[in-house]
């Protein structure tokens, strides 16, 4: 199912499957994406089930993205 992923999206799984978890600002620092890029491939990893989308408890405004790791 990975390989079926966008580059874009390939690359933040491998971000996150380092980190395990990060927010978007974290993200766009890590790769070499637009903002709008990056949305996109969080949307299609969260779509599949690959990451989870958690908002930030001290700032509701923001997200913590989290790979799900029983995949």
């Amino acid at each position: 199912m990975r390989s079926s992923l966008p580059p874009s999206a390939l690359q933040i799984y491998k971000v996150l499957k380092k980190k395990h978890m990060v927010t978007a600002k974290d993200l766009l620092q890590e790769v070499p994406y637009s903002p709008r890029t990056v949305r996109y491939a969080v949307k299609i990893l969260v779509e599949r089930g690959l990451v989870k989308r958690v908002p930030v408890l001290g700032d509701t405004r923001q997200f913590m993205y989290i790979l799900v790791l029983n995949r």
